[in-house]
């Protein structure tokens, strides 16, 4: 008997939200809409000054340049940025990696030295403390290369 009500409190809600989004969106596409008028008639009004001053075939042409350098400026800025990311997810693959093969092989180690009979042999006691002191060497690396204030 709860259960209906809950439902229905939820689907209400979930109207309401909707509604209130669709609202925004419409708000911000109008919003938008008069700011780029505003921007295209500031530029107009640049276009003009400048015009008077240096004549309309070289006003035409500094802005156009002007905008073209902006654009350009843009690109390489966000080249420069995505190829700085992709280099940090590349690093951070390569350390999961060794991370990931380190656990591997410290999981499998202990069944890899068992003998036959499923007891230790001699040889697990001598290499395990290596193992384990390497893989601690690779977590200590790794943290330190994670956090550059240590």
């Amino acid at each position: 008997m709860l259960g209906p009500l809950i439902a229905a409190f939820a689907t209400g809600e979930i109207g309401l939200t909707v509604e209130r989004t669709k609202r925004a969106v419409l708000a911000y596409v109008v919003a938008l809409l008069f700011v780029l008028l505003g921007a295209s008639f500031l530029l107009i009004g640049g276009y003009i000054q400048l015009a008077r001053m240096v004549g309309p075939l070289a006003a035409a042409l500094i802005l156009g340049v002007g905008f073209l350098v902006i654009g350009v400026i843009v690109l390489m800025a966000h080249q420069a940025r995505a190829r700085a990311e992709q280099r940090r997810i590349a690093e951070k693959r390569k350390s999961d990696m060794v991370s990931l093969g380190a656990t591997a092989a410290i999981a499998a180690l202990p069944s890899m030295l068992r003998g036959r009979r499923g007891k230790a042999t001699g040889a697990a006691a001598v290499v395990t403390p290596l193992v384990l002191g390497v893989a601690y060497s690779l977590y200590q690396r790794r943290r330190n290369a994670d956090d550059p204030g240590a």
